[in-house]
Order: C-alpha cells, then sequence, then structure tokens
C-alpha cells in the first residue's frame, strides 16, 4: 500500500472582498464569493532564528 502525498493547499485572499480562499491545484483561480480574479497569496508568519555570534 502506498500512500498518495497529499496536494499542498494554498490560501489566498481576495483584492475586492477580502474573503479567504483555499485552493488546491487545478482549481479555478477566482474568489468563491464574488468572482473576483485578483487573490493575493496569504503570508504565513515564521519565526527566524539568527544565530548569535
Amino acid at each position: 500500500m502506498e500512500s498518495k502525498p497529499e496536494e499542498p493547499v494554498v490560501t489566498y485572499v481576495c483584492g475586492d472582498c477580502g474573503q479567504e480562499n483555499t485552493l488546491k491545484r487545478g482549481d479555478v483561480f477566482k474568489c468563491k464569493e464574488c468572482g473576483f480574479r485578483v487573490l493575493y497569496k496569504k503570508r504565513i508568519r515564521r519565526k527566524r532564528l539568527i544565530p548569535a555570534n
């Protein structure tokens, strides 16, 4: 039994209404709420570790 790797899901924010949309590969690239086609990739917050010398 081989496990299928999960497709990455990316969160986008609509440029018109601000609704968050999660899209997978192959999904239509438009807002599910208003149909606007300008979506901005939501940034994820990561802690950066900078080594002290």
